[in-house]
């Protein structure tokens, strides 16, 4: 090789958004003298390695070679296949490796070995030897397992950077994502004509999202932009990933097809590995080593020890997480050729029985406690398993009804604390329509459709679903599910403005309460009872029914009932003109919470501490608490109904502080807080007082009449469909100016569109 020469191949494609990661392996590189990047196929290992040694090149007097030994099937040819490349000459037979490292031993070198995996015994020994002889030589590998020679630095390589499913981006946000730009990149080649528009941007991010950022993939997929639109070709990639192959006629046959790349991987894994790879795939969303250990049966040797070199084969990835057990996962396509590996084998039923019975008991176990103290901790467990327990609910075949019925009543809870309403509701519906009419619990989830209709304002169908729920329990005897059944009904009654009616339906609950001995139910019906006597003006009574009703559900271990008493307590204090004994009871109230982070019980507290924050004449804290509140209810599309008494004298209270200068300006400034924030802010963290950061927005002139036209109309809560009609243009029409106004204001949603729109009136007043 000639000094100084830098013997890489050329890159025929642009290589694209890798500068965080080359950014740490530059200085990496330099820290030791064996870099190996590790990755499963298709994350871009190859190119990586390619870049970071032409960017460091010029540190290495001697040159860097580049050796790629996919075609090398014999380990004890590498000396000679390295020798070759770098232009050594071969000293007596069978003395290669010696020779090499003769020649080497006073250069400055930097040796690139690429795709080591299937070698990986013979370039441990061969770089041991080198590294031990040769002390300028720096060596940097590509491999799915680690080469394993002492002081050999290991960086997984990760995938690229995908976009977030829960933020909107308008089109030229979406091309600085580092997936889609490489999606974009590559289709404008397959047609010059591709781009992205607000008709396909919801295509493109949800494809580069089931390939889960893998560079091969985005690649493979982008070649059919020709054909295919990206909504349809995940259709296409979500029935069969085989579709993933390469529509050029020259190309390497490790970057023809993903599928191949992984079947390669896959036939040297041991027999263990195997079996444990493929059963894994029954997990949607990742498993932890306990979920693991139950679902996955190996009578070979322990899963975990398994389980350690599936990391090493990069099969498994390792999920960063900041708090509970360390998480797994394969990777969307892995996980599908492990799945198809799994059917094929005859052990696919048992294993996803084991799997299913696992996510059951897991959320039977947490209905039972999350509400109590521990609360926070089994929401973060369901947290962590959500996916995989929509995986079992939304399972082809469908789960035997009775289980999917123990699920689903099991899930309500979580569904109302995380806002999960409108995917809650529809579960349920889907059970009752396939239940038995005799089943016990059927009972639960008619009253756990009561409980989530209400949550989001549905009042019709929150008693229809109660009238249910106890004709239901009548006809199966279950008394007590009667008793929660009336008190769904009351609620839903008393927040229709209909007080009497509902006092009337608690007695009856009350009764049977008494009956029944149940301190938790009586609890619940003297809470209602005292919000009924608040509204008709008995506050003296009032007071001591609420007061009891927050000893009785504190005794009762259920801390979010417990708050809602004290919410319920404090806005009775601020009605009767105390409001410091009203903000300290709703702050005891949202502090009880906290740890929870549950939106839908946040948000009433939020506005009775804005209306505190009103009655004292603090309009920027009491604008501010009622945007957050505002900005909650519209994210998790609830919308509490106008005639609930106790919410209608708050926002009135709230009005004059909207109203005072600035109050508009922190109003919308509230509306952009997330939850965590907003309960910070509300509690005094002084790390709140500076205002949210958002995109800056533009000024007035930026958009045209027509445009803030339409802006004034969003803010006003109206979708397309309705600000066409308003404007007697078409719906299309419209998305145009939308996309517009986010693209002159640099925004990415709806809300941000109204909040400007707030901070621009109240600048003009």
């Amino acid at each position: 090789m000639a000094r100084g020469r830098a013997m890489l191949p050329p890159e025929l494609t642009p290589f694209v958004n890798r500068e965080r990661e080359l950014a740490a392996l530059s200085s990496l590189i330099h820290d030791g003298r064996l870099l190996s990047l590790l990755g499963g196929p298709g994350v871009g290992k190859t190119r990586l390695a390619i870049r970071l040694a032409g960017m460091v090149r010029r540190h290495f007097r001697d040159g860097v070679c580049f050796v790629e030994l996919t075609a090398v099937t014999d380990g004890g040819l590498l000396p000679a296949v390295i020798a070759g490349a770098l232009g050594i000459l071969e000293g007596r037979a069978g003395d290669t490796a010696t020779a090499l490292g003769a020649a080497l031993s006073s250069r400055k070198v930097l040796l690139v070995l690429d795709n080591c995996e299937h070698l990986v015994d013979a370039v441990a020994r061969l770089l041991d030897q080198l590294l031990r002889t040769c002390p300028d030589l720096t060596v940097l590998t590509t491999s799915r397992e680690r080469i394993g020679v002492v002081g050999e630095r290991a960086w997984r390589v990760p995938p690229l950077r995908v976009p977030n499913r829960e933020l909107s981006y308008v089109p030229e946000q979406l091309e600085t994502n580092a997936a889609v730009a490489l999606f974009l990149e590559r289709a404008r080649r397959a047609s010059a004509s591709f781009a992205i528009t607000t008709g396909n941007a919801a295509g493109v991010v949800e494809l580069v999202r089931c390939l889960d950022g893998l560079p091969l993939a985005i690649e493979l997929a982008a070649g059919w932009m020709a054909t295919l639109a990206p909504g349809e070709l995940v259709r296409e990639v979500n029935r069969r990933y085989q579709i993933l192959v390469a529509r050029d006629r020259v190309v390497s046959e490790r970057h023809s097809s993903l599928w191949a790349a992984i079947e390669s991987g896959y036939e040297r894994l041991d027999p263990a590995s195997q079996e444990l790879f493929c059963q894994l795939a029954v997990f949607a969303g990742g498993w932890n080593l306990g979920a693991m250990t139950t679902v996955c049966q190996l009578a070979s040797e322990p899963a975990v020890e398994v389980l350690d070199r599936l990391v090493d084969y990069s099969f498994v990835t390792v999920v960063a997480t900041t708090e509970g057990p360390t998480r797994y996962r394969l990777l969307e396509v892995v996980r599908s050729f492990a799945m198809a590996k799994l059917q094929e084998s005859g052990r696919y039923a048992e294993t996803q029985a084991r799997f299913v019975e696992r996510m059951v008991d897991l959320a039977e176990s947490a209905s039972v406690s999350v509400t109590s103290r521990e609360g926070p901790r089994w929401l973060t467990a369901l947290d962590a398993e959500l996916d995989n327990l929509r995986a079992v609910l939304t399972a082809d075949p469908p789960l035997r009804p009775e289980l999917r019925l123990r699920l689903a009543v099991a899930l309500v809870p979580y569904w109302h604390f995380r806002g999960l309403f409108n995917e809650g509701r529809r579960h349920l519906r889907e059970v009752v329509a396939g239940a038995d009419p005799a089943a016990p619990a059927l009972v639960s989830v008619l009253n756990g459709l009561s409980w989530l209709s209400w949550a989001q304002g549905e009042l019709a169908s929150a008693a229809r679903h109660a009238r249910q729920a106890f004709a239901t329990a009548r006809r199966a005897g279950d008394r007590r599910g009667m008793a929660f059944a009336l008190l769904r009904l009351a609620q839903a009654q008393f927040d229709a403005g209909r007080p009497a009616a509902a006092a009337r339906t608690v007695a009856r609950a009350a009764q049977t309460a008494e009956e029944l001995h149940d301190q938790r139910l009586a609890a619940e019906c003297i809470l209602q009872l005292g919000q009924v006597a608040m509204v008709e003006g008995r506050l003296g009574e009032a007071a001591v029914l609420l007061r009891d009703s927050v000893r009785l559900l504190g005794a009762s271990g259920h801390v979010d009932r417990e708050a809602v008493a004290l919410l319920v307590l404090g806005r009775l204090c601020l009605r009767q003109g105390r409001p410091e004994e009203a903000e300290a009871l709703l702050i005891k109230s949202l502090t009880t919470l906290r740890d929870f982070a549950l939106a839908r019980h946040s948000v009433p507290i939020l506005e009775s501490l804005a209306a505190v924050a009103a009655v004292r004449g603090d309009d920027a804290r009491a604008a501010r608490l009622a945007g957050a509140a505002a900005g909650l209810l519209e994210r998790m599309g609830a919308r509490p109904p106008t005639t609930a008494p106790m919410r209608s004298a708050l926002v009135a209270q709230v009005e004059s502080a909207l109203e005072a200068p600035g109050g508009a300006r922190a109003y919308a400034a509230g509306r952009t807080m997330e939850l965590r924030q907003a309960i910070a802010f509300a509690l005094g963290d002084p790390a709140t007082e500076e205002r949210p950061r958002t995109r800056t927005a533009g000024t007035p002139s930026t958009l045209t009449a027509r445009q803030v036209e339409v802006a004034r109309l969003i803010a006003q809560s109206m979708s397309n469909k309705e600000v066409a009609a308003r404007l007697s243009i078409s719906e299309r029409t419209v998305e145009g100016h939308v996309e517009q106004i986010c693209n002159k204001l640099g925004f990415n949603s709806r809300v941000q569109i109204a909040a400007w729109v707030i901070r621009r009136d109240a600048a003009e007043e």
